[in-house]
């Protein structure tokens, strides 16, 4: 196994991890926070640290004209749109059901590869995202899914925030081997910022209300989630393609399970563990035995989609 792929293995393993811990951070954060508002001042104080790390130590600034205003625009997308609606899903419902449902984005990725790039299904792919898929059915059990109203509006934002996530995913792809992964990170956090900083004004923070506690889990989201796993998952997607990288999202709930169970009391039987083992292996199945997507034509079509 070439040492690019083993790198892009070990990001995608390391997003997924983070990810898995952040959610949880968030369903403790929104007791405090308005979903908007955390969003707001997650990716604010990111792409504060961020742009100061690039001015003090890099001093370079690449992305001009066009392709700084993709980029913005990626952000409403893959920043905006999708954490604030992954928030409010959470409120809904609960980060566990959440990153379950999460478990459906490597499927929306090989219809996108096949409707608009044109790329064949392969065998091993079906096979390991429906794997994955029954792993995760598996993990939550059939009967911990309710119909409700409130439910219903939670599975609806997680839908639409899996859309915006994917199209985030392969509009932003064509750029990370044309400029450096923190200059793109800031100009994305920057378009998140500037289409939901409002939120801050009209769901203002109870001070009150921060503990250690929050602070602590702010630091999780802010420093691993909105800065080191969007790096993680950068490399992975350059290593692997949109379409493996996305599968590793069947982890994320098992991460926070995990995390559930040792921390929170949440009880997980048998079935449980028989799907978090159905999810890592075909994870594995899917890394060591399919080779590395190759190049979509991006000039061609994405043109379309920008």
């Amino acid at each position: 196994m070439k040492r690019d792929k083993i790198i892009a293995l070990i990001a995608a393993i390391g997003a997924s991890c983070i990810w898995g811990m952040s959610y949880v951070s968030k369903e403790v954060l929104m007791e405090v926070f308005h979903p908007g508002t955390l969003m707001s001042i997650q990716f604010g104080l990111a792409t504060l640290l961020l742009g100061s790390y690039n001015f003090f130590f890099r001093k370079t600034f690449s992305i001009k004209g066009r392709d700084f205003m993709v980029l913005l625009c990626t952000g409403l997308l893959g920043i905006t749109l999708f954490n604030l609606l992954a928030n409010t899903a959470i409120k809904v419902m609960n980060s566990s059901i959440v990153t379950v449902l999460f478990a459906l984005i490597p499927v929306v990725c090989l219809f996108t590869d096949r409707m608009i790039f044109k790329k064949k299904f392969t065998r091993l792919k079906l096979v390991c995202v429906i794997g994955s898929i029954i792993g995760v059915v598996f993990i939550i059990g059939a009967g911990s899914i309710s119909i409700d109203t409130n439910s219903m509006t939670g599975y609806l934002y997680t839908f639409i925030s899996m859309l915006t996530w994917v199209a985030y995913c392969y509009i932003s792809e064509k750029y990370y081997d044309k400029y450096e992964m923190i200059e793109i990170l800031i100009v994305q956090g920057l378009g998140g910022v500037l289409t939901s900083f409002f939120y801050v004004f009209m769901h203002p923070v109870d001070m009150a209300g921060i503990t250690p506690a929050i602070a602590g889990h702010m630091a999780v989201i802010v420093i691993l989630n909105a800065c080191i796993s969007y790096f993680l998952y950068i490399i992975a997607i350059k290593g692997l393609g949109v379409t493996v990288t996305n599968v590793f999202n069947n982890l994320v709930p098992v991460v926070t399970l995990c995390i559930n169970i040792a921390f929170y009391g949440y009880v997980v039987d048998r079935k449980g563990l028989i799907g978090t083992a159905i999810i890592i292996a075909s994870v594995i199945a899917l890394n060591i035995f399919d080779g590395r997507e190759k190049s979509v034509p991006y000039d061609d079509n994405l043109e379309k989609i920008v």
